[in-house]
Formats: C-alpha cells, structure tokens, sequence
C-alpha cells in the first residue's frame, strides 16, 4: 500500500515504486489485486492512525520504518 501511496508521503520517507523492493518483487508477484485497491486502503490506514492519535511526526516515523525493511530487503548477502 505504501508503494502506491501519494508522493508528498512517499517522498518523505524515500520510498518508490513496489518493484525496487526485492521482499515485493518475488517470483509469482502480481502489480495488481483486483479485490484490493492499494490507494484507498493506504488512505483508510493514514486516516485511521491519525483518528487513534498518532500525530503527523509519528505516522512519518512509522512510514520510515516501513522504508527501512522495504530497503533491508535489497540487502544481499554472500
């Protein structure tokens, strides 16, 4: 969800398209679910952490995090 996420958050976190991340582009990945719209969940998701309290640092805070697996993932290790 967050890879389709809108820029201004993406951006802020240094998180691109779902393809550069090895953990969402494995073998038998499908770009689309036709039973799962990734840009209204993620916007029900960032509504819903601010509506329990999260504020606008904490939610950037948890994107981050988000980021750091989806790079971690790239990691290749011999």
């Amino acid at each position: 969800m967050i890879c389709k996420a809108p820029a201004d958050v993406r951006n802020q976190v240094n998180i691109s398209k779902w393809q550069d991340y090895h953990i969402c582009n494995q073998k038998g990945t499908i770009e689309k679910v036709t039973t799962w719209d990734d840009v209204q969940e993620f916007e029900g998701c960032h509504s819903a952490l601010k509506t329990v309290g999260y504020s606008d640092e904490s939610r950037k805070e948890v994107y981050m995090m988000i980021s750091f697996v989806l790079n971690l993932s790239n990691v290749e290790f011999k």
